[in-house]
């Protein structure tokens, strides 16, 4: 699939299922980092790197390339990606929302109208940033940032 840029979330599904499947997904998530210099992964963790950088900019679009700044770790990759295209997270979310709240079944079968809910809440729950906190205390600000989410749930 390539990035287009308005395709962004469904992009982002299919490269993070295809890094899942290669056991790459850590290199986004922030959960593999980078090794020190000295330590003897530094070189298997860059060449892993290197070929995730360049496959990713492999998916998008050729005119988009062009725009985005080249990044030396896919992580930073996947933040810039994300940044500029997956805007209006928050419109979707309330869109998606209002259309749970209002959706009828009607003349659907159970099966077409439970289909439908179950979509709509795949994709919101796909939405929903996971804050979780290891520390004691909280010293990441997982908890402050659970907070405002919850904050922003009572606008919407």
């Amino acid at each position: 699939m390539i990035l287009k840029g308005d395709n962004y979330d469904e992009w982002a599904k299919v490269v993070r299922n295809t890094f899942n499947a290669k056991k790459k997904l850590g290199f986004i998530d922030g959960l593999i980092t980078q090794p020190k210099e000295e330590r003897f992964e530094h070189d298997d963790w860059y060449v892993f790197n290197s070929m995730l950088v360049a496959w990713v900019f492999k998916t998008i679009y050729l005119s988009l390339r062009s725009m985005i700044s080249y990044m030396e770790t896919i992580k930073e990759l996947w933040i810039e990606l994300r940044e500029r295209f997956s805007i209006g997270n928050d419109m979707r979310i309330h869109q998606l929302r209002s259309e749970l709240s209002s959706c009828k079944q009607g003349g659907q079968t159970v099966a077409i109208y439970y289909g439908k809910l179950k979509s709509k809440w795949k994709e919101l729950i796909g939405y929903t940033r996971k804050h979780i906190c290891r520390c004691v205390g909280c010293t990441c600000g997982a908890a402050n940032e659970r907070t405002q989410e919850r904050e922003k749930e009572k606008v919407n």
